[in-house]
């Protein structure tokens, strides 16, 4: 690729994740939607909360959020056009873009398996779409249940996501993280639970006197999810959670600050 087209991609790119691009699609609340749409909070996107479509594409950002290799989101991003299989103009306006750590762009439309099979022009839709990217520096996958639904993967994550980084979490939080990191590691999460200190959260209700321990809530898990999803440990994903998940040191590629210059060469 010659350089005046790395840095027009790198340019475009750069202001597609900036704050001053807006949705290309508007979602409005309260309209009776067939497809289910909602809100999804992140850090990762300029404007604090992502717009989904369909719960799907919610899926898909369960994924997005809790993935330490990626670093910025934005939904609705650009209107790119595309010639179909009759030869006509159409525009399309992918769901989401996401930005990784080696600075490479990923663009993503979400799609129901069921729902490509009826339609039957999605496949001729992908390549275009390939193709399209592929000159701007990007790349594009269309994603379906088929892999944002594997199990247990996707029951991990979940889980993983209600343990996120909140602003008004205790700060003692970030204390049992620190701690965490010093331990020998690699070990399993009921061993690191049993380290830590602070591994219980204590509550009473008004009219009691007694405290007693909250057992729906445990810091230490709560600490270990948050130090997965920022990339400061490791965490296995192929089982379901439990005490005996092993947690390691952070891959190489966590190590390596991010990056926002414009990558090609590696698969996302």
């Amino acid at each position: 690729m010659k350089l005046h087209e790395l840095t027009r991609n790198q340019k475009y790119w750069d202001e597609v994740f900036s704050e001053a691009n807006e949705p290309k699609k508007e979602i409005k609340p309260g309209g009776r939607y067939i497809t289910l749409p909602g809100w999804h909070p992140t850090s990762k996107s300029v404007r604090g909360i992502v717009r989904t479509r369909e719960p799907l594409m919610a899926d898909a950002m369960i994924h997005i959020d809790t993935n330490p290799f990626n670093v910025a989101v934005a939904e609705f991003p650009v209107v790119v056009g595309y010639r179909t299989l009759s030869g006509k103009y159409r525009e399309h306006i992918p769901d989401l873009v996401v930005r990784r750590r080696d600075g490479s762009v990923v663009v993503i439309d979400v799609m129901p398996f069921h729902v490509q099979r009826y339609l039957g022009w999605t496949e001729h839709r992908t390549l275009q779409m390939q193709q399209v990217f592929a000159e701007l520096g990007g790349q594009y996958r269309l994603l379906d249940e088929r892999t944002l639904h594997m199990r247990p993967l996707i029951d991990n994550l979940r889980l993983m996501w209600r343990h996120k980084r909140i602003a008004c979490q205790y700060a003692w939080i970030d204390e049992i993280a620190a701690e965490i990191l010093t331990l020998p590691l690699p070990s399993r999460i009921g061993t690191v639970m049993r380290s830590v200190k602070k591994n219980a959260l204590l509550g009473r209700w008004r009219e009691e006197d007694d405290w007693k321990v909250v057992g729906e809530v445990n810091p230490a898990f709560t600490a270990i999810m948050q130090l997965a999803m920022e990339g400061r440990i490791g965490i296995d994903l192929r089982n379901p959670f439990s005490q005996f998940t092993m947690i390691t040191r952070p891959r190489a590629a966590f190590v390596v600050p991010p990056t926002t210059e414009l990558h090609f060469d590696k698969v996302a």
